[in-house]
C-alpha cells in the first residue's frame, strides 16, 4: 500500500511535473514564436533600412557628383568671366588711349587749322589795306587825269580865244608820288 500511494503521488506528482513540463514547453513555444515573429518582422524592417540606407547613400552620392559637377561649372563661368573682364579691361584701356591719342591729334590739327586762319586773316587783312590804298592810289591817278584832261580841254579852248594870255597849266602829282618823293 504504501507502495501504490507512494506511486500514485509519484504518478500525481508526475502528472503535474508533466502538466507543468507542458505549460513550460507550450509557454517556451509560444515565447519561441513570439520571438521568431519579432525577428522576422525585425529582419525585415532591418532589410527594408538597409534598404532605403543604401538608396539614400546612392542619391546622395547623385547629389554630390552634381554639386560638384555645379561647382566646377561655377569655377569655370566665373574663371571665364575673369578673363572677360581682364580682356574688356584691356581693350578699353588700349581704346581710351588711341581716342585719347586721336582728340589730342585733333586738337594738334585745330590748333594748326586756327593759325593758319589767322595768318590767312592777317594776310587779307594786309591784302585789304593794300587793296584801299591802290584804290586811292587809282582814284586819284583818275582824278588827275580828269583834272589834267580838263586843264587840257581848258588850254585848247584857251589857245582859240586870242584874248587871254596862254600859260601853262600846272601838272598835279598824285598824292602817294608825293609821299615817295618826299
Amino acid at each position: 500500500m504504501l507502495h501504490a500511494e507512494l506511486h500514485r503521488e509519484t504518478d500525481a506528482c508526475s502528472s503535474s511535473s508533466f502538466n507543468i513540463k507542458d505549460q513550460e514547453t507550450a509557454l517556451i513555444n509560444e515565447l519561441r514564436d513570439q520571438f521568431e515573429t519579432e525577428k522576422a518582422r525585425l529582419m525585415q524592417s532591418m532589410f527594408e533600412l538597409r534598404t532605403e540606407k543604401i538608396r539614400l547613400e546612392e542619391e546622395l552620392d547623385i547629389v554630390k557628383d552634381a554639386d560638384r559637377e555645379k561647382a566646377m561649372t561655377l569655377r569655370q563661368i566665373h574663371d571665364q568671366h575673369q578673363r572677360e573682364m581682364h580682356s574688356l579691361k584691356r581693350s578699353s584701356a588700349a581704346e581710351n588711349r588711341k581716342q585719347l591719342e586721336e582728340m589730342r591729334q585733333i586738337e594738334r590739327r585745330v590748333m594748326d587749322k586756327e593759325k593758319e586762319l589767322s595768318r590767312k586773316n592777317k594776310r587779307l587783312s594786309q591784302m585789304e589795306v593794300s587793296k584801299e590804298e591802290l584804290q586811292d592810289k587809282l582814284n586819284e591817278q583818275k582824278l588827275t587825269e580828269r583834272i589834267n584832261l580838263s586843264m587840257s580841254m581848258i588850254d585848247l579852248n584857251s589857245s582859240f580865244s586870242p584874248q587871254q594870255p596862254q600859260h601853262t597849266p600846272p601838272v598835279i602829282k598824285p598824292r602817294s608820288s608825293l609821299a615817295r618823293s618826299s
